[in-house]
């Protein structure tokens, strides 16, 4: 069609920091609709119907509505993998991740803290976050421990943070 209106195709080299640009803002964007959709809605949902299904006293109810969340997310995020190992390393991490996410929600009442972190370790995973922070060469750390570390000091932030009830 290019060709019939006299112009030419060509495909112009993309600026160097589009790239990465484009991952951090999808994996940004991601990261804030999971988040938004499992410990926004369905743990929030969860922890309100909990009640009715016979769960009355509050700690059962979040931590059903915490197990419920993470395994749905687990199973959102495990893919097509090369064998049964690494399907089912995907699956914990993504466990593991949910339930983490979602006890930072449930300490901080913070969905906007939990979308960063999860946006953070996406970045971390895909190697984005290393570019970010160190330019384009090797990160310092491997991801796994880049994970660990984030997380570590997640939760410590969410306990500073974490929401004062007054006692009755």
């Amino acid at each position: 069609m290019a060709k019939v209106v006299g112009s030419s195709i060509s495909v112009p080299s993309p600026h160097p920091q589009g790239p990465l640009v484009a991952v951090l803002v999808g994996q940004a964007a991601i990261a804030l609709a999971e988040e938004t959709y499992f410990r926004g809605l369905l743990l929030g949902e969860i922890l309100r119907l909990a009640p009715r299904l016979g769960l009355h006293a509050a700690p059962v109810r979040q931590w059903a509505a915490l197990a419920l969340t993470s395994v749905l997310f687990g199973m959102e995020h495990v893919g097509s993998s090369t064998g049964w190992s690494d399907g089912a390393r995907q699956l914990v991490f993504a466990l593991a991740l949910g339930a983490l996410l979602g006890m930072i929600v449930l300490l901080t009442d913070n969905l906007w803290f939990a979308a960063s972190l999860h946006a953070w370790i996406n970045w971390l995973l895909l190697g984005a976050a290393p570019q970010l922070t160190y330019g384009p060469s090797q990160a310092a750390l491997p991801p796994g421990a880049s994970v660990s570390l984030t997380l570590i000091t997640a939760f410590l932030a969410a306990f500073a943070l974490q929401r004062r009830v007054p006692r009755r």
